[in-house]
């Protein structure tokens, strides 16, 4: 699997972010799941996490909060923390759906399209389609005022 510049990067920032957790929480993490994270890092990563300030507002990837959350919920919850994640999670998706179900209205979509097909027709040229013998008449004419 090849990995992109985005989740090399989110990677980097997930390792960063470890090194500065306590032995408790990098110790319940598998030794194969860490060697995939530091085969997969960005090299070129230049740290930015400061930590005298609040961590979430200094992570901007969507994707390393992903990430973080994908380890949260498979190596350091118990039982009742992963019910009350997965309870969020289920939560999130449905108003996600429910606001790509408002912007995507299959209903809307066509009355949208039926609006700009009024507004394209109105601005289309009109094409003049002329018989064969006009055609013919009109060579003709532009034959003999051309010589």
């Amino acid at each position: 699997m090849v990995l992109g510049i985005q989740e090399k990067e989110s990677i980097s920032e997930v390792l960063e972010i470890l090194d500065y957790m306590e032995e408790e929480y990098k110790n319940k993490l598998p030794p194969k799941f860490l060697k995939f994270l530091q085969e997969n890092k960005d090299n070129n990563y230049k740290n930015h996490i400061d930590i005298n300030e609040d961590i979430n507002s200094q992570i901007s990837k969507s994707k390393t909060k992903a990430l973080l959350g994908m380890i949260f919920y498979n190596f350091w919850c118990n039982e009742d923390e992963r019910k009350e994640f997965a309870e969020v999670l289920k939560e999130n998706e449905v108003k996600k759906q429910e606001e790509l179900n408002k912007n995507y209205n299959y209903e809307d979509l066509f009355k949208k399209s039926e609006k700009m097909e009024h507004v394209v027709n109105e601005k289309l040229p009109v094409v003049i389609r002329k018989t064969w013998y006009q055609k013919f008449f009109s060579n003709l004419k532009n034959f003999f005022h051309n010589k």
